[in-house]
């Protein structure tokens, strides 16, 4: 049983390894997109609010995966 559970293990933290890997890459490939483009620079020109260039470059992230991503079955019921 012991064995099992150190293979497990191992296949969880390759799997953390590969996932992590595909987030960098999907990362890169969102930031170089109009979307995320368009959505950074109009939270930084906003002045209204005092939005940092690390918060607006999470919320560009968001709006850009929320945008590529397909739309969820359970939001139409």
């Amino acid at each position: 049983m012991t064995h099992s559970v150190q293979f497990l293990i191992q296949k969880v933290n390759e799997f953390k390894a590969r996932t992590k890997e595909a987030n960098t890459e999907l990362k890169a490939a969102i930031e170089e997109t109009d979307v995320y483009k368009n959505v950074f620079s109009a939270a930084l020109e906003d002045k209204r609010y005092n939005v940092t260039e690390k918060i607006a470059k999470a919320h560009a992230l968001k709006v850009a995966l929320k945008h590529y991503s397909p739309p969820d079955e359970d939001a139409a019921d």
